[in-house]
C-alpha cells in the first residue's frame, strides 16, 4: 500500500509523539500529577463530570498530558487546584 504525504505525516507524527511518551515516562516519573482521577468533565458530556476508567496525568516538567487507566494512577498525587 502507498501512503498519500497525509497518512506519511501523520504516521511520523504518531511515532515522534511516542518516542517523546517514553522520554518522559524513563525521567519525569516523579513530576507526574493526576489532573481528572477515573473520569473527565468534557464538551463530548456537557462538561458534567462523568465517571471513567480512564485518569488525565500531567508531567509538570515538559507538560505532556495524557489519559491511562494504568494501574500506577494510584500512586499519584492530585495536582492542585488553579496550577498548570
Amino acid at each position: 500500500m502507498i501512503e498519500t504525504g497525509l497518512e506519511l505525516a501523520e504516521r511520523h507524527r504518531q511515532e515522534r509523539d511516542r518516542e517523546r511518551s517514553l522520554d518522559c515516562r524513563r525521567a519525569h516519573q516523579e513530576h507526574w500529577v493526576v489532573l481528572q482521577r477515573e473520569g473527565n468533565a468534557s464538551a463530548f458530556n456537557g462538561y458534567c463530570w462523568t465517571p471513567s476508567a480512564y485518569s488525565a496525568i500531567r508531567c509538570r516538567h515538559c507538560g505532556r498530558v495524557w489519559r491511562t487507566k494504568a494501574n500506577y494512577v494510584r500512586h499519584l498525587p492530585d495536582a492542585e487546584r488553579g496550577t498548570p
